[in-house]
């Protein structure tokens, strides 16, 4: 059996899936229209449809952190001086950057930090624009 969602591009695979759920929507509707009763679908295509939207909005705060962490590193080797010291400099920055990435990965205290980032990300789809802008964790 092949996978239909299994591919190389993780943004078209959750836009896939949301297809899906909009078609299992559809679907629920239909059942509901003849008098069928869906209420046991509906959790299960909600629960699966907030799984799908929150994977997505991690996926997009760890991509975000990826790139704000790596313009760090690079600006970092940018400042190294251009001389003997140089590679020390280089060797430095590399030996502090598996606790740099823990940090930025985890910590709630870092404000690019994918933790962060995820909750940012995931309170903007879920919370109302008006409610959203005066809360610093939205922005």
């Amino acid at each position: 059996m092949t996978d239909k969602f299994a591919s190389n591009n993780p943004r078209a695979d959750v836009r896939k899936l949301q297809d899906e759920i909009k078609a299992l929507k559809a679907f629920i509707e239909k059942i509901e229209q003849i008098g069928g009763n869906a209420d046991p679908l509906k959790t299960s295509v909600k629960a699966l449809e907030l799984a799908v939207n929150t994977g997505s909005d991690i996926g997009d705060a760890a991509q975000e952190t990826s790139q704000i962490s790596k313009e760090y590193t690079d600006d970092l080797y940018r400042a190294c001086p251009k001389d003997d010291s140089e590679y020390v400099c280089q060797a430095n920055i590399d030996r502090k950057w598996q606790a740099r990435t823990i940090k930025w990965t985890l910590s709630v205290d870092q404000k690019n930090s994918v933790v962060n980032l995820s909750i940012r990300n995931i309170l903007r789809r879920y919370v109302p624009d008006a409610i959203c802008k005066r809360l610093d964790s939205c922005r």
